[in-house]
């Protein structure tokens, strides 16, 4: 092993991929008499300055997945660490060689599902290059992903994966890895580009039916609903399409409901947009009362025995996250007599919820009914102290009728 590591360090000799394979293999067996040995000679590898170099040709010809997934840290490390001081050549040559076989192992049906793995890690490369090119060095790149995207489902479905990340990198995860002014200049110009990729998803949701693009198509979108303009939510039939097509289609459920949870979750919004968030809410309802009718019990999905349990485990959750996020966030738009009703009924199919037998979901249940009963003490002490008030002879704001009759119907004081 150590013959094996002097082998490997040594600039002098030609880079030998099949002895990294072996150092590699000892280094991931636990049992392997030697595999302190081989974590010491590959972590001498990273840190050589030259390591990455060797990248394309470890990924090339590498016969074990470990193997090239080591040359892909290499090269990773190279870009986060290394990228502004390589020549112009180097820089293209990588992102050349990065694209060229994500698009040839992501192209095929075989090697796409073969390569899965290996793909999701050259994405989050590529990415990676991209929080060091775009847009100035590389201002077509979403442009060239959508454009491709329409020339192959399989194609596609990666970049999907590709654009996700991209979003989660740029509002999720920047803070501590790029710098202010870099944040501000990806999200302009995310912001600007992201009527091409809601034109490509619109695409794929209503064309396609192949049921891995369409998991990744929503995945995506959920990924872009906290941040995109609002007009591509209430002013598109994005709403309507998630409900109707995908909610209602159980191999897609839980997708839809998790970006229908994203988008009722949105707070801090002008009142103008209050009527979309009750057609929402009531054709959620509406939907609702077909796949889970008002008598059936929620806490059969908790049934081990039951066929497709885990599924519908996760719808469950995913429903006490939609309830509780849209009254956290828009509990005053249907606390009115018109919606009372509508109102009810999702109370009652939070309180559903909260009796299956699942202690992250009774969590989430429980977050809520404690926002809830804060809320209806915080109602009840201003009808109080209106009444006091008004016996005293004090101003009232909005008059004591106001508060009484919102007391009433259960609402918020004016």
């Amino acid at each position: 092993m150590e013959a094996a590591g002097q082998r490997l360090l040594d600039s002098s000799q030609a880079f030998d991929v099949e002895v990294l394979d072996g150092v590699v293999a000892a280094a991931y067996e636990p049992r392997h008499p030697e595999r302190h040995v081989a974590n010491a000679v590959l972590m001498k590898l990273r840190e050589q300055s030259n390591a990455w170099a060797h990248a394309d040709a470890i990924i090339e010809r590498s016969k074990i997945p470990e193997g090239r997934f080591f040359g892909l840290m290499a090269l990773d490390d190279a870009i986060n660490t290394r990228w502004k001081i390589l020549p112009d050549e180097q820089r293209a040559g990588i992102k050349g060689f990065i694209v060229n076989k994500i698009i040839r192992l992501s192209s095929d049906e075989a090697s796409a599902t073969r390569e899965r793995t290996l793909i999701h890690q050259m994405n989050k490369v590529l990415v990676s290059i991209l929080k060091q090119e775009w847009p100035h060095n590389w201002p077509s790149f979403i442009g060239d992903i959508c454009g491709a995207s329409r020339t192959s489902e399989i194609l596609c479905e990666n970049n999907m994966h590709i654009l996700r990340l991209l979003s989660e990198e740029v509002f999720d995860f920047s803070k501590d890895a790029m710098t202010t002014a870099k944040i501000r200049t990806m999200k302009t110009s995310l912001n600007a580009e992201f009527a091409q990729i809601f034109r490509l998803c619109e695409f794929v949701l209503g064309a396609s039916s192949r049921p891995r693009l369409i998991d990744a198509t929503l995945a995506t979108l959920k990924a872009f609903l906290s941040w995109i303009p609002l007009g591509y939510l209430f002013e598109t039939p994005l709403v309507e399409t998630l409900i109707n097509r995908f909610f209602a289609a159980a191999q897609f459920r839980n997708a839809a409901l998790e970006c229908l949870t994203e988008i009722a979750s949105l707070t801090d919004l002008e009142p103008q947009y209050d009527a979309a968030f009750v057609r929402l809410y009531g054709s959620l309802l509406t939907a609702l009362g077909v796949v889970v009718p008002r008598d059936a019990s929620l806490a059969a999905a908790f049934d081990a025995s039951s066929p497709g349990h885990e599924r519908d485990q996760v719808f469950v959750q995913r429903l006490a996250l939609f309830f509780s996020g849209f009254f956290k966030a828009h509990l005053a738009v249907v606390e009115t007599a018109e919606h009372a009703a509508a109102l009810l009924e999702g109370l009652q199919y939070l309180v559903r919820v909260s009796a299956v037998p699942d202690n992250e979901v009774f969590q989430i249940c429980l977050d809520f009914w404690h926002y809830f009963a804060q809320d209806l003490y915080a109602s009840e002490a201003a009808v109080l102290a209106a009444g006091v008030s008004a016996a005293s002879g004090g101003p009232l704001q909005g008059g004591l009728g106001g508060v009484a009759a919102a007391a009433r119907q259960g609402g918020r004081p004016p």
